[in-house]
């Protein structure tokens, strides 16, 4: 239901041109649901529950920047390590191969998940070291017959480290 909603919206935003044909609909949908069963088969694997809380999902955040300039956003998950009470904000991006040194200095991407930090700690009164931040690259396609889809699947953990500069180490 939610897709559809989405892609009529796209649709009149694009004076009802189709966002994309029915065929490539069809396979991100398709890719979606398979690239979620297979993420779900794996969470125990890849997410230890010892030490950690599961915090949010799909966390909204929304903060005025400046007068009539408001950032809206999901956080797509917040782990709480209960040893030190730290937050760990994760954000899933899909690609074919990875990224190169490139995409990891990309100032776009970094800067989302740096305001997510900084809006995040604000909202919940946490110093900025206490945020850590980071992007799970997964696989855009699964293909059920690799004889080891897990691996490939999750293709980096790219941590981010600086607090203003926006570089992925």
């Amino acid at each position: 239901d939610k897709l559809v909603e989405e892609f009529k919206k796209e649709k009149e935003k694009q004076g009802d041109r189709l966002p994309c044909t029915q065929v490539e609909l069809e396979e991100f949908f398709g890719d979606g649901r398979q690239i979620l069963k297979f993420f779900k088969s794996k969470l125990a694997k890849w997410y230890s529950k010892k030490g950690y809380k599961l915090e949010a999902i799909e966390l909204p955040l929304h903060a005025e920047i400046k007068p009539n300039v408001n950032f809206i956003g999901f956080i797509d998950v917040v782990l709480r390590n209960l040893h030190d009470n730290s937050i760990t904000i994760i954000d899933l991006k899909t690609s074919t191969r990875g990224w190169n040194k490139y995409q990891k200095r990309d100032q776009i991407k970094n800067s989302q998940i740096l305001i997510y930090k900084k809006i995040y700690a604000e909202k919940y009164g946490l110093p900025l070291d206490k945020v850590h931040v980071e992007f799970q690259i997964l696989k855009r396609k699964i293909n059920e017959d690799w004889d080891f889809p897990s691996e490939i699947l999750l293709l980096s953990n790219i941590r981010c480290n600086r607090h203003q500069t926006g570089v992925i180490s």
